[in-house]
Formats: C-alpha cells, structure tokens, sequence
C-alpha cells in the first residue's frame, strides 16, 4: 500500500479585511480562500492555479497523535482546511484562533 502524506501549514485570520480572501497557496498553486464577514470566517473555498474550484473539506483533531511529527498542542480542538491539490492533501490550520463560524 502507498503511504499517503499531508501537507499541514498555518495562517493567520487576525486583521482580515471584509470579503473573499487568499489565506494560503500551495506550492502546486492551489490557494485556499476564506469569506470574511464582520471579522469572522464565514465559509472557505478553493481553487487549483488556473482558477477553477476545487473542493474544500474540514478536519478536527482533538487529541494528538501517538506517532505525530508534528508538535501540536495538547489542548484543544484544531480545525484543518484541506483540498486536494495536485500532488496531496493540503491543510491550513488558523493560528489566530478559532474564528470559522459556518452560518447557522
């Protein structure tokens, strides 16, 4: 079986002006965009270098991984934003907090 990589980066959402925002681009040049309503992340979206869509999906860890090489926080809920770009799944975590309220 293949072994199947992440790539994980941060952003920040601190002092992120009102409307459609790039928060990250991969190396690939697939960039992860945040709607930004009132300070707050209202939605993500995603599109690979040549504009067109791509689909965003979320993960949350809430305990770290026994075998992490990551040295993440032990407390806490992390929310992930990831796409597939072209090479592997590609994740944003906001380090500003959580600031991503989905509209009721």
């Amino acid at each position: 079986m293949a072994e199947s990589k992440f790539r994980l980066e941060s952003f920040s959402s601190e002092d992120l002006p009102d409307g459609l925002q790039v928060v990250k681009e991969s190396p690939e040049g697939t960039k992860i965009l945040a709607y930004v309503e009132n300070g707050r992340i209202t939605r993500y979206e995603a599109e690979d270098s040549s504009g067109n869509p791509r689909s965003v999906f979320l993960m949350k860890q809430s305990a770290p991984a026994v075998s992490a090489s990551l040295d993440l926080p032990f407390s806490g809920i992390w929310d992930w934003v990831c796409v597939l770009d072209d090479v592997m799944p590609y994740c944003v975590h906001d380090s500003a907090g959580p600031k991503f309220f989905p509209p009721a």
